[in-house]
C-alpha cells in the first residue's frame, strides 16, 4: 500500500527477504560518542537518548522526581550522571581512557 503522496519509505521499497536480505540500519556510534565528550566538557550538545529500563530503574528515577531532585526521567538521568562524574573513581577511569588511547595511537 502506497501513503498519501505516493511517496513509499526507504525500507519499503527493499523489503527483506527470506534470508535476511534487506534494508539495514545503523546509527553512527563514533559521532554520538565525541557529542556526549562534548557534552560532558560544558558543550551543551543535545542528543536524543533512548533506553529500557526495568521497573526497578523507572522507580529510581521517579523518586528522585517525587523526592524534588529532579522535574522529569531526563532530569534524573542527568542529576545521576552527574553523581557518578563528582565520584574520584571516575576521572581515574577517565585518566586510562586517555592512556588506552595512547596506546593505540603508538603502536
Amino acid at each position: 500500500m502506497t501513503p498519501p503522496g505516493g511517496q513509499r519509505p526507504l525500507h519499503a521499497k527493499k523489503p527483506s527477504t527470506v534470508t535476511g536480505h534487506g534494508p539495514r540500519y545503523h546509527l553512527g556510534v563514533r559521532p554520538r560518542l565525541a557529542d556526549a565528550r562534548a557534552w560532558e566538557l560544558g558543550e551543551r550538545i543535545e542528543v536524543d537518548l533512548h533506553t529500557t529500563l526495568g521497573r526497578s530503574g523507572l522507580e529510581t528515577l521517579d523518586t528522585l522526581i517525587m523526592a524534588g531532585i529532579a522535574e522529569t526521567r531526563a532530569d534524573a538521568i542527568r542529576w545521576a550522571l552527574a553523581q557518578i562524574r563528582e565520584r574520584p573513581a571516575y576521572e581515574r577511569l577517565r585518566e586510562r581512557i586517555q592512556e588506552i588511547d595512547q596506546l593505540r595511537t603508538d603502536f
